[in-house]
């Protein structure tokens, strides 16, 4: 048999061979396939198939059969078989007719320059619409740069943990240098086709894959920020700037590093100047984007934070015992403050806290959601209590617990809660009455509240008392058996949801993204 050319459902590529690599192996898509009204079409020339976040990727040879040549009862038989793979159930019908349209409209050969649409505080950030064939097409190129790339994406929690274990081995040591950097825009800033030429040209990605990527890559000015190609992008060449920032930095006793997309950590071993430090940060950047393009003009405009003209900058600092008794920095929203005494080698005494800027997000985040018009006085009264404490659920796409909430996204901070700064501490008692001044609720309902939480944190054990709740690290347990099962969490939404709703048929997983929805806040 020959090598015809194939054409993907929900996006176009072509392929040199049938047997695409980048494509998983056969398995219970083909078996699917066999016991669809597809099967007449595909035979058994069916090349591969590759199912993205919310989207499915069929191959089928140009000579077997044309894409607008498939009727709505063969489209259905695909969609309802292998459109995900964790078993969530979907409204085919709903579906269908928009995936038809986009099949019919989409060519061979087509692709989209991608412009923002959407500006958010001050940056640009792409939307597109659910289900947008470009954004299916570069979902599938993520899935590619993720699996052939090994791209792991930083963990929060993971950083915080190896951050707070390294930082009660520091306060030991006489001399150590703290570096915190953060980039400039870092999304905004970066060309994914210089990424592109720097760490995907000459992988050993599969050729017809990496022309596709090449193509998306030239279709886009920016990594902008709202997709996850993008994310990979920044993530591939990030990793880039951390191998070149552990060349410079060779030299300087490197005891801690990490990186969180734009917001990076340095411990060095001994004591190094400021200016040396803006020296060896500068050569790391322009290692990684802007040596490819020396002595042409450059397709990145990548900067840090740094102080210029002896000005300090809120976003870099470089601190070291030997010219300080008290070190203070952030990263990740935290503060760490090391405090001397005369003798150095006793150790630092060390307080921790949320910093100013994520406490005044966080009040204002709980005071916008509380003066939503389509939240009742039930809905108000979970909003206050989840405003602090944990929201644990299992997640089918994860395939793992996930847990949200203020106590969760400080867990680190909760453990350490003896040693927390008193800016901190009086955020966290004043928290829930000031969000409830904060909004934009009526004199009545504003009060009604307010007398409610007042009440009610005097007392440790409360609910209410959002210092307790988060010293106590209180959950919200979202799972049959040991949290609210199915009738009882049906009766909680029926009280806090506008309008009421019956919620019948509704699976649990179902019920519990309805109620995270209801009572989430921003941040």
């Amino acid at each position: 048999m020959g090598s015809p050319d194939c054409i993907f459902i929900l996006t176009t590529i072509t392929a040199d061979r049938p047997n695409i690599s980048s494509a998983p192996k056969k398995g219970f898509m083909e078996t699917a396939l066999r016991n669809s009204p597809t099967e007449n079409v595909l035979n058994s020339n069916f090349l591969g198939f590759r199912v993205a976040n919310f989207a499915l990727f069929l191959a089928i040879p140009k000579k077997l059969a044309n894409i607008q040549e498939m009727n709505q009862e063969q489209l259905r038989a695909v969609l309802v078989k292998s459109f995900f793979r964790h078993h969530r159930k979907i409204d085919i019908e709903k579906l269908l007719p928009f995936y038809s349209k986009q099949i019919c409209s989409a060519s061979p050969g087509t692709y989209f320059a991608l412009k923002p649409n959407t500006y958010v505080i001050g940056r640009k950030v792409l939307r597109m619409p659910a289900g947008n064939i470009e954004a299916v097409r570069l979902n599938y190129y993520t899935r590619i740069l993720n699996a052939n790339f090994k791209i792991r994406y930083p963990n929060r929690d993971e950083i915080f943990t190896l951050l707070f274990g390294e930082i009660d081995r520091l306060r030991f040591l006489p001399r150590y240098t703290v570096v915190r950097f953060d980039f400039q825009n870092f999304f905004n800033t970066v060309s994914p086709s210089y990424v592109f030429d720097l760490c995907i040209k000459n992988s050993m990605l599969f050729p017809p894959d990496r022309e596709e990527i090449r193509k998306a890559c030239s279709s886009m000015k920016r990594c902008y920020p709202g997709i996850a190609f993008s994310s990979a992008l920044i993530e591939l060449i990030g990793k880039e700037f951390d191998r070149n920032l552990q060349l410079v930095f060779r030299e300087h006793d490197i005891r801690f590093y990490q990186r969180y997309v734009d917001d990076g950590l340095l411990f060095l071993g001994h004591n190094v100047p400021q200016r040396t430090v803006i020296k060896l940060l500068k050569d790391a950047v322009f290692r990684t984007f802007y040596a490819l393009d020396k002595g042409k003009k450059n397709r990145n405009n990548v900067a840090l934070h740094l102080p210029k003209s002896g000005m300090a900058s809120p976003k870099f600092t470089c601190v070291s015992p030997a010219t300080n008794t008290t070190l203070s920095f952030g990263f990740l929203g935290c503060d760490f403050h090391m405090a001397y005494d005369s003798n150095v080698l006793s150790g630092a005494e060390i307080t921790y806290g949320i910093s100013e800027h994520k406490r005044n997000r966080i009040v204002s985040s709980l005071a916008r959601r509380l003066s939503d018009p389509r939240c009742n006085f039930r809905l108000r009264q979970e909003i206050l209590k989840n405003a602090v404490r944990r929201v644990v659920y299992f997640s089918e796409i994860h395939q793992g617990w996930q847990s949200t909430g203020l106590a969760s996204r400080y867990i680190e901070l909760a453990y350490r809660f003896e040693k927390m700064d008193g800016p901190t501490l009086a955020f966290l008692t004043s928290l829930l009455a000031e969000g409830i001044r904060l909004s934009n609720l009526g004199v009545a309902e504003k009060g009604r509240l307010l007398n409610m939480v007042n009440s009610f944190s005097r007392n440790e054990k409360s609910i209410y008392n959002a210092w307790s709740s988060f010293r106590l690290r209180r959950a919200n347990i979202l799972s049959p058996g040991i949290g609210y099962d199915r009738k009882h969490l049906i009766h909680l939404l029926q009280k806090i949801d506008t309008p009421w709703r019956s919620y019948k048929g509704w699976n649990y997983n179902k019920l519990v993204a309805r109620y995270r929805y209801l009572t989430k806040m921003s941040d």
